[in-house]
């Protein structure tokens, strides 16, 4: 039996538009999703729960950080770019030999995502 992988997103969240940011984070979640991947995001979780402080910012890293040592592997979404906080994970995953891989969500999901729309579940990301 192959055991489903679980991975950990990165993609932009505090740059930029954060709700477009979010919208594209569930585009990606739900193309880890279709791949047959579990998909976490420490910006879509901890966003939900506390405020987008220094202090909650922190320990969102830090959260992150503890959740990376559980997934199989870090997918970088890649078609907005990466932001500061993704470049330095990323470059301390190379440090660290955390494995990861790059990523752009297929044309038909981009050309989705770029109109407006939202991935087909009900659960919609704002930011407050």
């Amino acid at each position: 039996m192959v055991a489903t992988p679980i991975v950990l997103i990165e993609s932009p969240y505090r740059n930029g538009d954060r709700n477009a940011n979010l919208r594209y984070l569930a585009w990606c979640e739900f193309h880890a999703a279709s791949l047959g991947e579990v998909a976490i995001a420490s910006h879509a979780n901890c966003t939900a729960y506390w405020p987008e402080d220094d202090e909650h910012r922190e320990r969102g890293f830090a959260w992150r950080d503890r959740i990376r040592s559980v997934c199989s592997y870090v997918v970088y979404y890649i078609d907005l770019g990466i932001s500061h906080g993704a470049q330095a994970a990323k470059e301390r995953d190379a440090f660290l030999g955390v494995h990861t891989v790059e990523r752009r969500l297929p044309e038909d999901l981009m050309q989705a995502f770029q109109i407006g729309r939202y991935p087909p579940g009900t659960m919609r990301r704002i930011a407050l």
